[in-house]
């Protein structure tokens, strides 16, 4: 049995708004949707950050009692959303183009 991945609130209230709408993919597990996407929930990377700068994060994450890397996340996802780059927006994005090529698919059959 697949390892279910843990979906935040946010990510949960979406794809019940997936499943209500009944699209055709609704019934795909988080990571089969994401696949069709052609994105995992996270992407790893290799940053280089400066002693100082990677001290800094450290100290305020065992603050604040999480990981060092989530706390790197969320401040990157809180100036990517201020952006008006809402990674929720992208999502749905191309969830419109996936199912407007689907549509498209079933319209040629």
């Amino acid at each position: 049995m697949a390892k279910k991945t843990k979906l935040s609130a946010e990510e949960q209230n979406i794809e019940n708004e997936i499943a209500s709408a009944q699209w055709r993919f609704a019934k795909l597990t988080h990571k089969e949707l994401a696949a069709i996407v052609n994105e995992s929930k996270d992407s790893r990377i290799n940053l280089r950050l400066s002693p100082t700068v990677l001290d800094f994060y450290k100290r305020q994450a065992d603050k604040e009692r999480l990981p060092y890397q989530t706390l790197i996340n969320q401040v990157l996802e809180k100036f990517a959303i201020s952006q008006g780059k809402s990674e929720i927006d992208r999502v749905n994005n191309r969830l419109d183009k996936i199912e407007e090529l689907l549509q498209k698919l079933i319209n040629r059959a």
